[in-house]
């Protein structure tokens, strides 16, 4: 049997299939970078044993965000190897879920735009090319840290539009004081920066909120795209982010000559679909 999982910094979508029966669970998010989240693993083992004996896992694919070579991803594959003992496991970025969902085995450009946000040339096989993501303080430009760190700072400082400064102050309520220490002191800020992407997208009429959004697509285009060869390959797009926009976000691609390609909320579903086929022929 093998197991799969594709995991952001917001949640992890899990599969196990045995070519026949294939069951889903979904659990908060793993960043090996920013740490394992509490009862992730409680609740995986849980749900394995009521599909299958652990002994019966054989391979792992996780793919996930902040996965690199080092000591933090050596200890995500310990803790894999200690609760699926007969497993062979293979970690890779999200980055690569998201090529394999969208290009399968031929070659494309594959964006992330989720919490985060991510980029690559897959030539077929692997990431040939890759825009260094850099996380929420350096990078994720287009993600929803990104933009709802754009717009905290938009409305504290002033420059936001009244009409949406005004439905903001009635939504939240919130006070400088409050923001700084959710941003600086308490765990995971991009997660708390991209829950504030939901006023854009319950007020996307209001004054700027759509110049915001496609500004904060552009940055992501110029900044992470320049490398790839946009004038012959479409760019796919996976990521919550990418849905919720799609308009606006194809509003900023024509603007610097970029095809939208595929758009999909989540890639576990066909990363599911490639892993089944490559093992079982289905």
């Amino acid at each position: 049997m093998i197991l799969i999982a594709e995991s952001g910094s917001t949640k992890t979508d899990w599969v196990v299939s045995d070519g026949i029966v294939t069951s889903h669970l979904k659990t908060a998010g793993i960043n090996p970078q920013i740490g394992l989240v509490e009862g992730v693993t409680r609740e995986l083992s849980s749900w394995i044993n009521g599909v299958a004996e652990a002994n019966a896992i054989d391979e792992i694919y996780y793919y996930g965000a902040g996965i690199m070579h080092g000591e933090k991803a050596e200890q995500l594959k310990s803790l894999f190897i200690s609760m699926f003992p007969n497993a062979k496991v293979e970690l890779q970025s999200d980055i690569v879920a998201a090529a394999k969902a969208t290009c399968g085995d031929s070659p494309g450009i594959v964006a992330i735009l989720g919490t985060g946000s991510n980029s690559c040339f897959w030539n077929g096989q692997e990431s040939t090319m890759h825009t260094p993501a850099l996380g929420y303080v350096l990078g994720d430009e287009g993600g929803g840290a990104y933009i709802g760190r754009r717009l905290l700072s938009d409305y504290f400082k002033g420059v936001m539009p009244k009409p949406a400064a005004e439905a903001f102050a009635a939504t939240y309520g919130i006070t400088e004081e409050e923001v700084v220490r959710r941003v600086y002191t308490e765990p995971y800020p991009n997660r708390y920066m991209a829950s504030y992407v939901r006023f854009i997208a319950d007020n996307r009429t209001l004054p700027g909120m759509q110049e915001l959004t496609e500004e904060c697509f552009a940055e992501f285009i110029k900044r992470n795209l320049h490398s790839y060869p946009v004038g012959k390959y479409p760019v796919n797009f996976v990521g919550s982010i990418s849905v919720a926009f799609r308009t606006w976000l194809e509003n900023a691609c024509r603007k610097y000559s970029v095809t939208v390609g595929k758009v999909i909320a989540s890639p576990i579903e066909e990363l599911a679909k490639y892993h089944i086929m490559k093992k079982y022929g289905i």
